[in-house]
This record gives structure tokens, sequence and C-alpha cells, in this order.
């Protein structure tokens, strides 16, 4: 595991750490975050293709999970309970907890925070695939797709490449 690639030899770059994590959650893309935080490097999509899926989404959340426990154990309070849904934002890239069942049914990164602004709340994945499935194609083209340029029905697209309607 390496968390915090850093250019100095043996040294944790928490720098790098926290803005990674921070960009990822803004929502900004793969190529942003690569010229960002890896310039140096020869193949910094690559490097930070990796860095983000294999060390920062499967090693982050789960450690930020873990000292949750520790420090929100008993906590019931509103701000505790936003807090617990922290590990799953850094997981998704996503910042607002609306768009997280989206995420989790799927829907690109580009879309979900769009899609869980008028979202209602769901109480199973299959509610959420269907509410999705049934949106207009005028739908899949607000929010950051629009920014992205993407071409009409792209998103749509990709949702129904990775199975998000029948997942």
């Amino acid at each position: 595991m390496s968390l915090a690639p850093t250019d100095d030899p043996g040294g944790l770059n928490s720098h790098r750490v926290a803005g990674v994590l921070r960009d990822w959650v803004a929502g900004k893309t793969l190529p942003e975050i690569a010229d960002r935080w890896f310039p140096a490097s020869t193949k910094k999509l690559t490097d930070a293709g990796k860095y983000l899926f294999r060390e920062v989404s499967g090693y982050l959340p789960w450690g930020i999970g873990a000292l949750q426990l520790i420090e929100l154990a008993g906590n019931t309070s509103e701000e505790a309970n936003r807090a617990l849904h922290v590990p799953a934002l850094s997981f998704y890239g996503v910042s607002d907890i609306e768009a997280l069942p989206l995420r989790m049914v799927g829907v690109p990164r580009a879309a979900a925070a769009h899609f869980g602004a008028s979202a209602p709340q769901f109480t199973s994945f299959q509610e959420a695939r269907s509410w999705v499935a049934s949106q207009p194609a005028a739908m899949w083209q607000g929010g950051t797709g629009t920014a992205r340029n993407f071409a009409p029905g792209t998103l749509k697209t990709v949702w129904d490449a990775v199975g998000g309607s029948t997942a």
C-alpha cells in the first residue's frame, strides 16, 4: 500500500492525500486530478487512476469509517449522522449525501448530484434503479454532464452499459 505517493523517497505526502480526496469528492475529473497531483509523472493519468481507484477509494473510506466508530460512538446528533456518510462520499466521489443512492445504482459521478437534487428518498436499490430508469432524456443532460460537454445521451448510455437498470 502506498497511500501517499511522494516524490521524496519514503516520504508521506499528506497534502497530496487530502488534495486528491478533496478533488475527487468535489467532482474533479481524473485528468484534472492527474494534472494537479501527478504533474511530474510521465504516466500521470495511469498513476492518478491507480492511486485513486486502488489506494484512495480502497483504503481511505475504510480508515475514516474505523476512526468514526471510535470518535462518534454514541453520538446521535445531526452533525454526527452527516459525518457518518463521509466514507461513502469519499468512496463514490460525490459531495452530496443525496447523490449517494444514485452512485450506488451506477449513475455516473457527472450526473449523480443533478439526479440527487430531485430524487425522492429510496427504500431499496430497485426503487432507485426504477426511478432513474424512468427519468426523461433531458434529466441526463442537466448538471455537470452538460458542463463537461458530454454528447446528449452519453451518461445514460454509460449507466445502461454498466447494468444500472438491471444490476
